[in-house]
């Protein structure tokens, strides 16, 4: 198998793994915040809980990158860390505040948010074809089917 092929079966595992860690925060945090902390309380003890244990598993990594940080870069580094906290933090809001069931599916629709951003910075970088952009309708679809018959 080629460096690149190796790269993109990586790149499919890493997101289905991702789809696995989400689920299982999803009830997680759901408990927390019905049993122990408010939401707000929950996602900082949630992000602190995780920096610790990444930075525990990736400290050579990071003593290494750390000596190529730009200004350019940090910035990037700065606003994904920024914007990764309030989306955990209006993630437990949300389960706060309204059924699982309608909670996971709308916010399953980020990709959508991604795409939209995608097609304005990165044209040079990915590219959207027909194929991706009605698969994006399709989700969309999804969740105004879930959240319409839960009503």
């Amino acid at each position: 198998m080629k460096a690149l092929d190796r790269n993109i079966v990586l790149g499919y595992i890493s997101a289905f793994g991702s789809a696995v860690s989400y689920g299982i925060v999803t009830l997680v945090a759901q408990k927390i915040i019905n049993d122990y902390f408010p939401p707000v309380v929950a996602s900082a003890f949630s992000i602190i809980f995780g920096m610790l244990i990444l930075g525990f598993l990736f400290i050579k990594d990071i003593f290494k990158d750390v000596q190529k940080i730009s200004f350019k870069s940090l910035m990037w580094v700065l606003l994904a860390g920024v914007s990764g906290a309030w989306g955990v933090t209006f993630w437990f809001i949300a389960l706060n505040n309204g059924p699982i069931v309608i909670v996971a599916p709308i916010s399953a629709t980020f990709p959508l948010v991604s795409l939209v951003l995608t097609f304005v910075f990165l044209k040079k970088i990915e590219r959207l074809t027909f194929r991706i952009v009605l698969g994006s309708v399709f989700v969309v679809l999804g969740v105004v089917i879930i959240a319409s018959m839960n009503n």
